[in-house]
């Protein structure tokens, strides 16, 4: 059996434009053995979505927490990076 154990790791993000307008793609940069990712907005875990990428459709602070291995994790947060999404007016 082997472990994998996310020691001295580091993630960050990355934002770049989405195919749909008023959103934005969000990917984590991590280790590609890694088997854990959490987003959170505003400090608030985002359920349901546990993958290195993330489409964002609301304004807000956003960072992932990211672990591995079968039993035994440690988990490591991102900075947080802010997301400001622009929606059109509707007049």
């Amino acid at each position: 059996i082997i472990y994998t154990v996310v020691r001295d790791q580091q993630v960050n993000i990355i934002s770049s434009p989405s195919t749909c307008q008023g959103s934005v793609e969000l990917t984590a940069l991590a280790d590609p053995n890694i088997t854990y990712f959490t987003w959170y907005l505003n400090d608030f875990p985002i359920q349901g979505f546990n993958s290195n990428k993330y489409t964002a459709t609301i304004s807000g602070k956003y960072k992932v927490k990211i672990g591995g291995g079968f039993n035994c994790y440690e988990y490591v947060s991102s900075p947080e990076i802010e997301v400001l999404i622009d929606r059109p007016l509707i007049t």
